[in-house]
């Protein structure tokens, strides 16, 4: 199972460059794989043998099937990565709004996930009947033991639910309004990081399970391509600046764990020690920084798709 997790973050990375449509060098490439895969998010998944990181192979792959137009290929793909329906609910809603922008050409998409996810739920049923009632209980009893969400340790509960429903609601409005995009235009790619974002800071476990942050991969590659261009002073850049500090230094710390893990054979259950916590609390702050970033440079986004000319 380690073996086949590795594959697949080794491949996830040239999969959503090649899904954002960012060309980047060789070495730049190669430097980004190695930064990722010893990334605390990786190191994390792969100890504790997580499928997190096959459902961010499968959106990886899935977005870059979509970017060549396989629509039945994407769809088929974003299905298997329902396997952990928290972590794909937005991407999924994001896309099924944007098959109503040219739903003459891309219904393929929506049929086929349909498709695939009826024969999933009818064919989970025939294997275990009644899965439906456990799996809500199961959900149920998982959002109540584990720890609160990133917006609720900042917000409190209700403030949290507050600023989540807003959100949700203007994320809403913006997969409305980015319909029309094209694949791996920069609307596109920016409502997709969005999706993700904020999908990190309403998970139960945003603030404990430190390897579903590996869904944020394609949002640090797009901070530093499109990201970059975007921060143009200001406030913007004082939020970018944050965000690439706090995903740096999660790396930087993150080093040490990653040689006691693999190389010393180091367990860290129940360690709470500055050692292990250092990455832990940065990797608390880069989608907090992430989330500011993105709503400093909407307005740009927001121009930039209104100064075109309509489709």
């Amino acid at each position: 199972a380690g073996a086949l997790l590795f594959v697949a973050a080794a491949a996830s990375l040239p999969l959503w460059v090649r899904a954002l449509g960012v060309g980047l060098r060789f070495r730049v490439t190669f430097l980004a794989w190695i930064a990722w895969l010893s990334s605390f998010a990786v190191v994390d998944g792969l100890h504790l043998e997580q499928i997190t990181l096959l459902v961010v192979f499968f959106m990886a792959a899935s977005m870059a099937a979509l970017a060549r137009g396989r629509l039945v290929v994407a769809a088929v793909l974003l299905a298997m990565a329902t396997v952990k329906p928290h972590l794909v609910v937005l991407v999924v809603a994001f896309l099924l709004v944007w098959t109503m922008g040219d739903w003459r050409s891309r219904r393929g998409f929506a049929i086929a996930f349909g498709c695939v996810m009826a024969a999933l739920l009818a064919s989970s049923e025939l294997v275990l009947p009644g899965w439906f009632q456990f799996w809500r209980q199961a959900a149920q009893a998982f959002v109540g033991y584990h720890r609160p969400s990133l917006l609720q340790s900042v917000f409190g509960r209700t403030g949290a639910m507050v600023v989540a429903g807003g959100a949700i609601a203007l994320c809403g409005m913006m997969f409305w309004r980015f319909r029309k995009e094209p694949c791996g235009s920069r609307p596109f790619n920016y409502a997709l990081v969005v999706a993700l974002a904020l999908t990190m800071l309403c998970l139960p476990t945003a603030a404990g399970a430190n390897y579903n942050q590996a869904i944020l991969l394609p949002a640090a590659v797009w901070l530093f391509t499109p990201g970059r261009s975007l921060a143009k002073g200001g406030l913007a850049r004082l939020m970018w600046v944050m965000a690439v500090n706090t995903l740096a230094w999660e790396w930087i710390l993150a080093l040490p764990v990653s040689f006691a893990a693999f190389a010393l054979q180091h367990r860290f259950e129940r360690e709470a020690t500055w050692f292990v916590a250092g990455p832990e609390l940065v990797t608390f702050l880069f989608p907090l920084a992430l989330a500011l970033f993105l709503l400093c440079v909407a307005p740009q986004v927001l121009r930039s798709r209104v100064g075109r000319a309509p489709s």
